[in-house]
């Protein structure tokens, strides 16, 4: 027998005590009797000896599992696990740190949205996306470099992103090729024919990206600004982002 039928068995034989006891309570005196005493302590005893039982057995009962009778646990004692975290490592690169531009005026949709384009992946360091915003023929220095130039750079820790987000924030120029092309280029200094042509404005922006002394190299080596710069054509088409001649 378990500990539960057991403890069933006993509240059983203690309410059936308790009906008895209340069975012993002296009847009426006939009429023009006088009344007779009899000794009541015994019933009481017995009634209060099962309610105690009832009592402790309301609050042991929950304690048992009915099938098994053993113990049941006190939900107080389950110890609560924390849910497993859904944080995503983020990525980091050359563009960490470095403020996403803002978006610029009189520039046309498509030139807009390529623009925002690539703000919006090198900010997220995602060079999948960037990779799909440049063409087959995208350039990245002069001799055949391509896109995979600006991944190999990052890996020899000389990422370039952080320069490419600092251009696009400069204010941009528009320059036309002898093709016929139409391109607006990063930082505008570099839309400038000659150093006599660029504003104060862009000077003081490519003074960013390079020291006194790399603009005077260029002074002595160049017509004119050609200093790290992007172009996007007309058209939306992501075409370079170089630096020399």
């Amino acid at each position: 027998m378990s500990d539960f039928d057991a403890l069933e068995n006993r509240l059983t034989k203690a309410a059936e005590e308790v009906r008895q006891a209340s069975r012993t309570v002296t009847p009426p005196p006939a009429p023009g009797t006088r009344p007779r005493a009899v000794p009541a302590a015994k019933g009481w005893l017995v009634f209060a000896g099962a309610f105690a039982l009832v009592a402790l057995a309301i609050g042991v009962l929950p304690l048992f599992d009915r099938g098994t009778g053993a113990p049941v646990a006190s939900p107080s004692t389950t110890v609560p696990v924390e849910p497993p975290s859904t944080d995503a490592p983020v990525a980091e690169c050359s563009a960490t740190g470095v403020p996403a531009p803002g978006a610029q005026e009189g520039l046309p949709e498509n030139v807009a949205a390529k623009r925002q384009a690539i703000i919006d992946a090198a900010v997220a360091c995602d060079f999948g996306a960037l990779e799909a915003l440049a063409p087959e023929n995208f350039i990245t220095h002069f001799g055949g470099g391509r896109f995979d130039q600006l991944v190999e750079w990052e890996n020899d820790g000389e990422g370039k992103l952080g320069i490419l987000l600092q251009i696009l924030g400069m204010s941009h120029g528009v320059q036309e090729t002898g093709d016929g092309a139409t391109y607006y280029v990063w930082p505008g200094a570099f839309a400038a024919d000659t150093w006599d042509d660029i504003t104060d404005e862009q000077m003081a922006e490519i003074r960013q990206l390079h020291t006194q002394q790399e603009l005077d190299d260029m002074r002595q080596h160049f017509d004119g600004y050609a200093g790290w710069r992007t172009g996007i054509r007309a058209d939306g088409t992501w075409h370079y982002f170089v630096a020399g001649d």
